[in-house]
């Protein structure tokens, strides 16, 4: 007998492989859609609203749990797509567990069978509260022509709020406000930093922006001008100007580089002539255009008029 079943082995074997394959195809032929388990992580759902003078932290903010059900459903499932309920709102600072009210699949699973743990543990600390002024960190462009106004921030205080040694580390609200080199109208989230400079993202902010007003202006540029004098009249008659001298020749004035651009000189008031008949030392005013200022402390102009017989210089 064990000589005939030793006979022909190899073929035994593949009938055997085959019959199995068989039955798998007839199985599956027949229940095309068969159930199966698989495990996910199931998000935890809030519901309700603790008491406002409470902080609480779940940890963690998923479970696993295990899923059976169809294959075409089970297959589609991912992280989170499941939520966990959990009843918040009659938490004490004695809480350290809530418990899971149900599990509930999305849509596009409704015959799936959920089996995850009871509860999950939750930390209730009381809310602590504190007021600080914003104080806003500008960076500004590299133009050196450029400069702003002080930043106008609406409102100027938030409140930090969060657990004692949280908001006891936060030891600046500020905002960050880029220039691009022009004048700035945004509202920007206010950060919460400690004594590093590092962010504190475990506090709440309240409230969380600010409006920044912040205006570009122009900083005064400065230019030389040569001084010009405008003569009228005529000096006595037989008389001429041979020269005519200013000091200082030239006057160093400042604003914005838009308006001195187009300027090449500064004029003093008018010089009359009329009726001299020799040499003649006055002093006047430069005429300063609107929106520019003299460097130093040059207040007058002298000028210095030699005048001549006409005899003489022929």
């Amino acid at each position: 007998m064990l000589k005939s079943l030793r006979e022909n082995i190899a073929l035994k074997f593949i009938a055997l492989a085959i019959s199995v394959m068989i039955w798998f195809y007839v199985s599956a032929e027949r229940n095309p859609n068969p159930n199966i388990t698989k495990m996910v992580a199931a998000e935890i759902v809030q519901i309700g609203t603790p008491p406002e003078d409470l902080i609480l932290q779940i940890h963690p903010t998923s479970i696993q749990v295990t899923v059976t059900g169809p294959k075409d459903e089970v297959d589609t499932l991912s992280d989170n797509e499941i939520k966990a309920d959990v009843s918040v709102s009659a938490i004490t600072t004695q809480t350290n567990q809530l418990k899971v009210l149900r599990y509930i699949p999305p849509a596009t699973a409704p015959n799936v069978a959920i089996q995850g743990r009871n509860t999950v543990n939750v930390d209730v600390v009381p809310e602590k509260r504190k007021t600080l002024r914003i104080i806003p960190t500008i960076a500004l462009d590299t133009g050196l022509t450029n400069h702003y106004k002080p930043p106008l921030l609406t409102p100027q205080f938030a409140d930090v709020v969060g657990s004692s040694d949280d908001v006891n580390r936060v030891k600046k609200l500020t905002i960050f406000i880029q220039t691009n080199s022009s004048s700035v109208s945004a509202d920007l989230p206010i950060k919460a930093l400690d004594s590093t400079g590092a962010e504190v993202s475990s506090v709440h902010i309240e409230p969380d922006t600010t409006h920044v007003d912040m205006d570009l202006l122009q900083t005064p540029a400065s230019k030389s001008l040569v001084i010009n004098v405008p003569i009228t009249g005529q000096p006595a008659k037989g008389f001429v100007i041979t020269s005519l001298s200013v000091s200082p020749q030239i006057v160093t004035v400042k604003g914005p580089s838009k308006l001195l651009e187009s300027i090449m000189n500064i004029s003093t008031i008018g010089v009359s002539v009329d009726g001299l008949n020799a040499d003649t030392v006055v002093e006047v005013p430069l005429r300063i255009p609107s929106g520019l200022s003299v460097v130093g402390s040059v207040k007058q102009i002298k000028v210095m008029l030699d005048i001549r017989p006409v005899t003489s210089i022929q």
